[in-house]
């Protein structure tokens, strides 16, 4: 399988589930709950990831913020030989 998982496909896997539930036998109806079971945690995996990511991005602006210092200032250029001090990080989003 070669495609992603998206929203679309994970409501077709939901309708399956819930037609499932609907049958007299319960070797389907289990395979149903595992259906549901599996969307579930597909749906919390993604909100997971949003959640991490934007942590990240907001901790890398936060720390990009605190270093008070410019593209054009000899520390964050690495500049200033004469100095002991490490360049500062400079974060790209592209």
């Amino acid at each position: 399988m070669t495609e992603r998982l998206d929203e679309q496909k994970l409501a077709q896997v939901r309708a399956w589930a819930d037609s499932l539930l609907a049958d007299e036998r319960p070797e389907l109806r289990a395979a149903a709950r595992g259906l549901l079971m599996m969307a579930d945690e597909v749906e919390r995996l993604w909100v997971a990831s949003r959640t991490a990511v934007a942590a990240d991005i907001g901790s890398a602006l936060a720390d990009r913020l605190a270093t008070g210092t410019t593209e054009e200032s000899p520390s964050a250029l690495g500049e200033g030989a004469g100095s002991s001090e490490r360049p500062a990080k400079r974060w790209r989003f592209t």
